[in-house]
């Protein structure tokens, strides 16, 4: 029912666009006369007849219907008299008022309804006027005229009326008698003044029911024009808002089951949201009935990123078997990750490093790390609640030189039993080796192990405190201390060649291993993040993982390369998706995190897919243009927000004139715009709630005709065409401001929003 209300709204708006006649004739050299018609926006003018100059010193006559002479021009030839030339154009123009008088000769009056004009001997017409005001109505405006009895006040009390009065058509006689009278200011000057200019348009051309019951055409075309159609205009701007976030939202999940489709690795890093969005199939334009399956597999999929983003290394073995430094850091990172969120100790992390991910780097790397995991493995305890030795133990390790000594010797066999190996410009050596001979100072050890045990004496104690806290919120900030010190422990123990005995050697073991410990803290806040289920930082940290695949992989120009990089990006744009809809509280969040994230990628398919098709139809979008009062006026350029309603004939699979066989999925079709709510939309793009001032029909109608084409694969359009600019250019919740009427040339690129199919043929 409301479809149909809109139409029969729309052509109101048609009925309701309407002009005086104006006949424009020229002289051929045959003898003939040729007459062209176009219309004017001119109040109190019934017709105008415009000669051009090859009617000099011609007779004319204008008779009735019995081709009697009704009106004696003075002179009766062009160039005399009443006949002579318009200053402006050169033409001669003659000019009959509402009233039936002759402009610039009142005492002249016509009276039939029906007159033509002879003109070289021939008879040009018949051309009906008018119906001539009733002496009723006459009276009653006369009335209204004499009751004129507005005293001038200060000029900002005048502003005051003036801007009050323009809310009651009623009192638009009275601002425009105000204007006249005390400023000077009416019909033919007002355009000169910027300021009053927009106020004078709303209040001269707005048709004032003055108590009449006549049901003339021209008076039912007149009150249509003046209908208050704010709830309708308000209303369906409302609706091409929502509508456009709809199909922008629609498009994104499109393009993401699409993706899903064409990379491997978005089912590998979110393999439950692939699986539902392959089960939706051709209903994803309805995705938002599927939204709370959606949410439960974005949250299944986020709960196990840890697990699941190594599995990209081995979507692509061949390429990361070329780029093993790559490979270990990410490596890495994701086994810390999954240890934290498995809830494994730090010691129990370290000693479980699979440093077989080192093999095919940096030696001095995996040399590094195999002392890590000799170092904190030697100083475990005896005690199965704790992983490490006591304070005390390691005291008495530090003050006993002969423990010590006994204690370095396992060690350096150990090193020695693993060929922890380093290499110094070119040189190896190893560690056992290094240790052997410069076993007498043990002052460096000393050092190096204590301020080792101050750290793992911290976390044992971190550690133990998790046990006794209730409180989710302070759980997980201890948790994330435990994790950030962990890392920094692993740092000092892998910069061993800060010792003395390595004093002549070039290691750089706290550069070379950096990049690693940097990826593990990413990966450990990932793994923090999702288990207090703050998504929005898990994706984050994840993004920053994958990173190195955007920026490394660009160093390597090939299709591997090229595709991680773009599926890194994407795994950055739909984790952010993901995130936002799995944390969403309620309906609201989801649409809002749905349109934060939403971009055009899929939509608007029927007449893109369709032989032919023929829709009421809308656009919103952005447009350049340039407003003429005339054709061949001065122009002025305009940007802004167009939302045409109207016809749309459109072919599928075509760029007029041309046809692009059945895959291009581009469209184009001719649009017919009969109203334009432009305005209404800009403002309720910013602002969703607050009322807005009257809106009169008159003030929206823009007819015009377009040539849109529709971009494959998108709901977006771009459109060229010609309308008549409509008057209301800006609103607010206070007052409205309007233009001129002007014809508008534009170019935009806007979002496709068929309203009804009113025809459709298939392929």
């Amino acid at each position: 029912m409301k479809k149909y209300l809109l139409v029969s709204f729309l052509i109101l708006s048609v009925a309701s666009y309407s002009k005086a006649p104006r006949y424009t004739f020229s002289h051929r050299k045959a003898g003939s006369i040729n007459a062209i018609k176009d219309s004017i926006e001119q109040n109190n003018v019934a017709v105008i007849f415009q000669f051009n100059k090859s009617f000099k010193n011609m007779p004319i006559e204008i008779i009735d219907a019995n081709t009697k002479q009704i009106l004696a021009l003075k002179g009766g030839i062009f160039d005399q008299g009443n006949l002579s030339k318009d200053g402006n154009s050169g033409d001669y123009i003659i000019t009959i008022l509402k009233d039936r008088t002759l402009k610039n000769s009142i005492e002249t009056s016509i009276n039939p309804d029906t007159i033509s004009l002879v003109l070289n001997n021939s008879i040009i017409g018949p051309y009906i006027l008018p119906k001539k005001e009733s002496e009723e109505e006459k009276d009653f405006q006369d009335r209204k005229d004499s009751d004129f009895k507005y005293e001038q006040k200060s000029l900002l009390q005048d502003a005051i009326y003036i801007k009050t009065a323009l809310n009651d058509p009623e009192k638009y006689n009275t601002i425009k008698k105000i204007l006249d009278e005390y400023y000077s200011i009416n019909s033919t000057n007002y355009t000169t003044n910027s300021y009053l200019k927009s106020a004078y348009i709303r209040i001269d051309t707005t048709n004032v029911n003055r108590g009449g019951t006549s049901l003339s055409m021209s008076n039912i075309i007149a009150s249509v024009g003046g209908l208050d159609v704010t709830t309708v205009a308000d209303g369906m701007a409302k609706f091409i808002v929502k509508r456009t976030k709809q199909e922008l939202s629609t498009a994104f999940f499109d393009r993401f089951q699409a993706d899903v489709n064409k990379y491997p690795d978005l089912k590998t890093i979110f393999p439950q949201t692939a699986r539902t969005l392959l089960s939706i199939g051709e209903d994803i334009y309805m995705y938002e009935i599927y939204l709370q399956t959606l949410r439960e597999s974005f949250k299944r999929d986020l709960a196990t990123l840890p697990t699941n983003l190594p599995r990209i290394i081995d979507n692509h073995e061949d390429y990361f078997n070329k780029n093993q430094t790559l490979k270990a850091e990410l490596l890495t990172a994701f086994y810390m990750a999954q240890s934290i969120q498995d809830n494994h100790h730090p010691g129990e992390i370290i000693e479980n490093y699979p440093v077989v991910y080192l093999d095919s780097v940096r030696p001095n790397v995996k040399a590094a790390f195999q002392t890590l995991k000799l170092i904190s493995t030697s100083l475990r305890s005896n005690n199965d609640t704790v992983y490490w030795a006591s304070a005390k133990e390691i005291q008495q390790l530090i003050k006993d030189d002969q423990l010590l000594k006994i204690y370095l010797g396992l060690v350096l066999q150990l090193a020695r039993k693993d060929s922890i190996q380093f290499n110094n410009n070119g040189k190896s050596f190893f560690l056992a080796d290094r240790m052997n001979e410069t076993y007498t100072n043990l002052q460096p050890y000393k050092a190096y192990i204590s301020n080792i045990a101050v750290k793992t004496q911290f976390l044992e104690k971190k550690i133990q405190g998790l046990k006794k806290i209730t409180s989710d919120s302070l759980m997980y900030e201890n948790y994330y201390s435990v994790v950030s010190n962990s890392i920094d422990l692993m740092r000092y123990i892998c910069q061993v060649d800060q010792l003395s005995i390595f004093k002549k050697d070039s290691l750089y073991l706290e550069k070379k291993t950096a990049i690693y410990f940097d990826y593990a803290q990413t990966a450990s806040d990932m793994a923090v993040a999702i288990n207090r289920k703050s998504y929005a930082t898990a994706i984050v940290n994840a993004s920053q993982l994958i990173s190195p695949l955007i920026y490394r992989t660009k160093e390597q120009e090939n299709d591997v390369s090229d595709t991680l990089a773009t599926v890194a990006k994407k795994i950055q744009r739909y984790g952010s998706l993901i995130a936002a809809v799995a944390s969403a509280k309620n309906s609201d969040e989801v649409n809002n995190a749905i349109e934060a994230v939403a971009l055009p990628a899929g939509s608007s398919r029927i007449k893109r897919e369709s032989a032919f098709n023929v829709s009421l139809n809308a656009y919103c979008g952005l447009f350049v243009g340039q407003n003429r009062t005339r054709f061949w006026s001065k122009p002025a350029y305009y940007a802004g927000i167009t939302a045409p309603i109207g016809i749309a004939a459109s072919w599928g699979h075509s760029i007029l004139p041309f046809t692009t066989g059945t895959t291009g999925g581009w469209s184009s079709s001719i649009f017919i715009s009969i109203l334009d709510l432009g305005a209404p939309v800009a403002f309720r793009f910013s602002n969703s709630t607050d009322s807005i001032s009257s809106i009169k029909l008159k003030d929206i109608i823009s007819p015009g005709v377009f040539i849109s084409w529709g971009i494959p694969k998108c709901p977006i359009s771009f459109n060229i065409g010609c309308q008549m600019a409509p008057l209301l250019t800006a609103i607010s919740t206070k007052e409205n401001t309007f233009g001129e009427k002007t014809l508008r040339f534009t170019a935009s690129v806007c979002i496709d929003l068929p309203l009804l199919n009113i025809y459709n043929k298939s392929r």
